[in-house]
């Protein structure tokens, strides 16, 4: 019922519309019901063209009033699904990015692309509940008319019924739960398949084990998704059984009913066989909704995971607006402190405390083995990363979680794992598009792709001419400050220089602040200043050739 709940939390008009035009139509099934059964009983007194045109009339009302519900609730759950999806887009991108890390990729690409569905598919069969609900409903009112007493028995079999498919329901629940928490085993061995077939494909062992994996967490799912499949079809099934079962002690032991007349027995018998029909409709859906609640008790635990601080939320919510950068002369690190944890109580890794300063127009490299730091101070830098202690200055305001998204506006980069946009984002117009192709052109790559409609007609290409398309979009962003995260790495001899000796002065002359985080040590001394950290601290911070000079083995060594 959390779907039904959900439509109702978006549209309460439009769907007490629907209820309504629902409503009408399992009272216009129930007269109709009423008027075989006088037709039945009654003979020749119920025959004719008389009675024949009020009931095509009513057949008409109750076809029309079934369109209008299942088309306005179709209409409801596809605005609300709508909703959902835009509400969690913006929940994730208010998020703070060391939380998105920690819930990881497989959990949000499987409800983004899974979940939200499975409740999208659910709610299309939202009408037919609705229009079921009602023609049982109408049915069991009329049947009350007729008889009290077999009434209040039926009732009780109804309670008995109910109270008997809680336990099963349970237990399908909890299977479909499972299963989807399985769904996301299965989605990183997706995720495997697609971005590392060819590291499978080059050695067999390797295969074999991913496949042997992959099969277990399918089967595992392919398991729990059938045992929920089968309680709830022995669920439908027992309600199925339940109702002949009652057409039967009404038909063949009428002696028992001695003070209910034969035309009520009859008529008891024909509504519970026409209720047959949509009662097994409803049960079958059982199913449907047990999936659906599950996958929407993922998205709520997911947005409830999603919880964004003050400065964050306030971004979101003004998302429609182009949030202006704040402007600074020196940016300044006082004590900050970031920390990564296993979840133990010990930490992993712990960057800082780092003092440091970074003043408008410099050009500095980042430097430092694997695993020391230089990434996670860049994400510091940039505001993606909130620090566990200390603050960052610009100039002498502190950035606080009101500044935050201000601050991040004044920053373009480009990292190791960047993601590249197919269409240019943010860039829209038309002249942004004459600039990417004259960009393009001094990239290098306007026999390589195009500017078409607002996007780059290719991405398909080098991993080196992506990062090169990459930096595209830094220059159409034209921001103060541009970080570089290993940018040359993939590039060939030629463009690697090029990048070096023409591409980054270019950019200080512009003005901008430049970090680059680089292994290049052949490149060291076109910075202005050399940031070297070992193992999480600072351990230089200064002119590149005074460090060159006294680094052993090195070319600068005196």
């Amino acid at each position: 019922m959390q779907t039904l709940f959900l439509l109702l939390r978006h549209s309460r008009a439009m769907l007490a519309t629907a209820v309504l035009f629902g409503l009408l139509s399992g009272l216009g099934s129930t007269l109709l019901l009423a008027m075989l059964h006088s037709a039945v009983t009654d003979g020749r007194s119920a025959t004719g063209m008389g009675p024949l045109l009020p009931f095509l009339g009513l057949c008409l009302l109750i076809s029309l009033a079934r369109l209008g519900s299942q088309h306005l609730i179709d209409r409801t759950g596809q605005s609300a699904i709508l909703q959902m999806r835009m509400s969690l887009g913006e929940k994730i991108l208010s998020t703070p990015l060391r939380q998105l890390e920690e819930i990881g990729a497989a959990r949000l690409l499987t409800v983004l692309a899974n979940d939200v569905n499975t409740v999208g598919y659910t709610v299309m069969v939202a009408p037919v509940i609705c229009i079921n609900s009602a023609l049982v409903l109408g049915g069991l009112v009329y049947l009350a008319t007729l008889s009290m007493t077999l009434f209040w028995i039926l009732l009780g079999l109804i309670i008995v019924g109910g109270a008997s498919y809680q336990i099963p329901l349970a237990a399908g629940a909890r299977h479909f739960t499972q299963a989807r928490r399985e769904q996301e085993s299965l989605f990183e061995h997706f995720r495997g398949l697609v971005n590392g077939t060819k590291e499978l494909k080059l050695n067999d062992r390797r295969e074999r084990d991913f496949l042997a994996h992959f099969r277990q967490s399918a089967e595992r799912q392919r398991g729990l998704q059938v045992s929920a499949n089968l309680i709830y079809a022995v669920t439908g099934a027992w309600g199925h059984l339940l109702f002949f079962v009652v057409v039967g002690v009404l038909v063949f032991l009428r002696p028992w009913f001695s003070v209910v007349s034969p035309a009520t027995l009859v008529g008891y018998a024909l509504v519970l066989l026409y209720l047959m029909s949509p009662l097994q409709t409803l049960l079958g859906t059982l199913a449907q909704l047990g999936q659906a609640n599950a996958a929407l008790r993922r998205i709520q635990e997911l947005g409830l995971a999603l919880q964004a601080p003050a400065g964050e939320a306030l971004a979101a919510g003004r998302a429609a607006e182009e949030t202006k950068a704040v402007p600074w002369q020196e940016l300044r690190l006082d004590g900050i402190t970031h920390q990564y944890s296993d979840g133990s109580e010990r930490d992993v890794f712990t960057l800082g405390p780092l003092d440091l300063r970074f003043r408008r127009g410099e050009l500095v490299f980042i430097v430092g083995g694997n695993g020391s730091g230089k990434t996670t101070l860049a994400k510091l830098l940039l505001g993606l990363y909130t620090p566990a202690r200390g603050t960052i200055y610009t100039d002498a305001e502190p950035v606080t979680e009101e500044r935050l998204a201000a601050y991040r506006q004044g920053f373009s980069a480009i990292f190791s794992d960047f993601y590249l946009f197919e269409r240019l984002f943010g860039h829209l117009d038309l002249a942004s598009h004459e600039r990417a192709r004259a960009y393009l052109q001094h990239l290098k790559l306007e026999r390589v792709v195009a500017v078409e409609g607002g996007k780059l007609s290719s991405i398909d290409v080098s991993r080196g001419q992506q990062k090169r398309l990459a930096l595209l979009q830094c220059y159409l962003d034209d921001r103060p400050v541009c970080l570089f995260d290993e940018w040359a790495a993939d590039q060939d001899p030629v463009f690697k220089k090029i990048f070096y000796f023409e591409i980054l002065p270019e950019l200080k002359r512009r003005g901008k602040t430049v970090l680059v985080i680089t292994h290049d040590d052949q490149y060291y001394d076109i910075a202005d200043r050399l940031i070297k950290l070992e193992e999480g601290q600072v351990s230089y911070d200064g002119e590149p050739r005074a460090h060159l000079a006294a680094e052993p083995g090195s070319s600068w060594a005196v």
